[in-house]
C-alpha cells in the first residue's frame, strides 16, 4: 500500500514542472505583449545586450519586466495563502480575505488616496495599506484568542465582521470624495498592476518569498490539521502555535499583495482546487504546484486585460472576478450547497 502511495506520488511530480514552464511562458509573452509588441528574440536581446536598443531595453527592463514579477509574485502569495487558509479551516471555500487582511490594506490605500498622501509619496499607497491589512489581522486574531488559544471558528466570524465594517468605512469615504480621489481609489480597488515598477518588486518579493519558503516547511503540519486538530496534536503537531504561524503568514504574503496590486479576487480560491484535482491532496506538491500555476495564471490574466482591447486597459481584478465568480458558484454546487 505504502509503495502504491509512493508510486502515485511520483507521477504526479512532473504536473509541477508542467506549471513551471507554464509561468515561465506566460512570463515571457508578459514580457512581449502590450501596446507596442516585442519579439522574443528582442526581449532576450533587451535583458541580455541592454545597449543594443534603448527602445526595447526601457519597455522590457523598466516597465513589463517589473510589472510581470509583480504579477507572479502576487499570484503566487495569494494561491499559497489559499491553500493555507482551506487547510486551517478545512473549508474548500476559504479565500485569504477570510483574516480580513484584503479589507484592511483596502482601507488603509483609501486612506493614502484620500489624504492625497500618495502625490507626495508614492511609497505612502503600499505603506499604508501593508499597515492597514497589519492592524486588521492584530485585531481579528485578539478578537479570537481567548485563554491562549486561538478559535478557528473565532476568526472566521472576527474576519467578517472587521470587513463588513472596514468595507462601510471605504464606502464613507469614497462619499465624501471629489472626482479625482474616487476614480483613484475605485481603480485601486479593482485590482491592478499598471504602473508597478521595481520599487513595487522590492516592496512584496521579501514578505512573499519569505512567507512561501516557511509555508514549505510546513507541508506535514499542514496534511495533520487536515485529519482534525486532535489528531495532529497526536501526531506532535504544537497545533496553536502552527495555526497562528500560519495564519501570521497568510496575512504577511496577502498584506504585502495588496499593498502593491490592490484587491484582486478569487486567485486563493481557484488555483489550489485546479492543482488538488491534478496532483492530489498532499501538500507537498499543492503548494509549489499552487505557487507556480497562481503565478502563470495572474500574469497570463494582466496580459489579457492590456492586449484585448487596442489603448485600453481592462483591470486584472474585473478579470479573476469574471473567472472566479463561475468557478464559486459551480463548487456551491458540487459541494450540493446550492
Amino acid at each position: 500500500m505504502h509503495n502504491q502511495l509512493v508510486s502515485d506520488h511520483v507521477k504526479r511530480v512532473p504536473w509541477l514542472l508542467i506549471f513551471g514552464l507554464f509561468a515561465l511562458l506566460a512570463a515571457l509573452i508578459g514580457v512581449m505583449q502590450g501596446p507596442v509588441h516585442v519579439s522574443a528574440q528582442d526581449v532576450l536581446r533587451a535583458l541580455l545586450h541592454p545597449h543594443s536598443d534603448r527602445t526595447n531595453t526601457i519597455i522590457v527592463t523598466a516597465i513589463r519586466e517589473p510589472r510581470v514579477l509583480c504579477a507572479g509574485l502576487v499570484g503566487a502569495a495569494l494561491s499559497v495563502s489559499g491553500v493555507i487558509v482551506q487547510a486551517v479551516f478545512k473549508n474548500p471555500m476559504a479565500d485569504p480575505g477570510i483574516i480580513g487582511v484584503s479589507a484592511g490594506g483596502a482601507m488603509g490605500a483609501v486612506i493614502a488616496l484620500a489624504l492625497s498622501l500618495a502625490v507626495l509619496q508614492p511609497l505612502w499607497l503600499p505603506a499604508a495599506a501593508f499597515l492597514g491589512a497589519g492592524v486588521a489581522v492584530v485585531i481579528v486574531y485578539t478578537l479570537a484568542t481567548k485563554s491562549g488559544r486561538t478559535s478557528l471558528i473565532g476568526v472566521l466570524l472576527a474576519g467578517m465582521v472587521v470587513s463588513s465594517m472596514l468595507d462601510a468605512g471605504v464606502s464613507l469615504i469614497l462619499s465624501f470624495s471629489n472626482n479625482d480621489q474616487m476614480r483613484s481609489i475605485v481603480f485601486w480597488l479593482m485590482g491592478s498592476f499598471n504602473g508597478d515598477g521595481w520599487t513595487q518588486v522590492r516592496i512584496v518579493i521579501v514578505p512573499v518569498v519569505f512567507g512561501i519558503a516557511v509555508a514549505f516547511t510546513l507541508t506535514r503540519e499542514l496534511d495533520l490539521l487536515q485529519l482534525g486538530e486532535e489528531n495532529a496534536h497526536s501526531s506532535g503537531v504544537r497545533v496553536e502555535f502552527t495555526k497562528r504561524l500560519m495564519l501570521a503568514l497568510v496575512a504577511l504574503m496577502t498584506g504585502a499583495s495588496v499593498a502593491v496590486s490592490g484587491t484582486i479576487a478569487f486567485v486563493g480560491l481557484i488555483v489550489p482546487h485546479m492543482v488538488r484535482s491534478l496532483v492530489g491532496p498532499s501538500h507537498r506538491l499543492v503548494l509549489p504546484g499552487s505557487a507556480l500555476l497562481g503565478a502563470g495564471l495572474l500574469i497570463v490574466a494582466d496580459t489579457v486585460g492590456r492586449s484585448l482591447i487596442s489603448n485600453f486597459e481592462i483591470n486584472v481584478g474585473i478579470i479573476t472576478s469574471f473567472l472566479g465568480g463561475p468557478f464559486f458558484l459551480y463548487l456551491l454546487m458540487r459541494t450540493k450547497l446550492l
